[in-house]
């Protein structure tokens, strides 16, 4: 694990990972200047706040109407048509009804693969690393019992270091990654 760290905070400080940022949104189009012009400020939002909770466990629930009226009403939001609206104003960051909160909320395991082709036996694993509905589990390789284990599992996706792609990392709630995968994800994008 601490190798993994280590090679994955190499890969950061080397710069590759933004190089390659850059790249992906050039290829579709983006004006890079303006996006660099835009990062170089620290945020437009008149303010920046951070709402942690006291306290970890499960988030019970989500008031979507209230978190709407607060967005609305620090400038993201009409209440009548002559409202003039900020596009910094926002919500970053919010956490989904179910959702265990804790500190450090990185996941990587050593590895991925059950013991038997059973579906229960595959649910039971998934549910032991998190409780997110939607997972993508990413591992240099997987046995074919766990693959055939997991074929049914709609909401978890399995997914090889090798493969995985960009929309991937996007679609999912969670993402539990083994430490080899890790080190395969940080050689990919040098």
């Amino acid at each position: 694990m601490a190798a993994a760290r280590k090679t994955a905070a190499g890969c950061l400080a080397s710069g590759a990972p933004r190089r390659k940022w850059d790249e992906l949104i050039s290829a579709q189009g983006a004006d890079l200047g303006a996006f660099r012009n835009q990062l170089a400020i620290d945020h437009v939002a008149p303010v920046v706040a951070e709402l942690t909770s006291p306290r970890g466990g499960f988030i019970s629930r989500c008031d979507a109407r209230i978190i709407g009226e607060v967005v609305r009403d620090l400038g993201g939001g009409r209440l009548t048509q002559e409202t003039v609206l900020n596009p910094a104003v926002g919500i970053d960051r919010l956490a989904k009804p179910g959702e265990r909160i804790k500190a450090g909320d990185v996941l990587t395991i050593d590895k991925f693969a059950v013991s038997e082709i059973k579906t229960k036996t595959f649910v039971d694993l998934v549910r032991k690393q998190t409780d997110a509905e939607k997972v993508l589990i990413v591992s240099d390789s997987f046995d074919d019992k766990t693959y055939k284990s997991a074929r049914n599992v709609k909401p978890v996706k399995l997914a090889t270091a090798a493969d995985v792609n960009t929309e991937q990392l996007l679609a999912f709630q969670k993402i539990l990654v083994t430490s080899k995968a890790l080190e395969k994800l940080a050689e990919r994008i040098q």
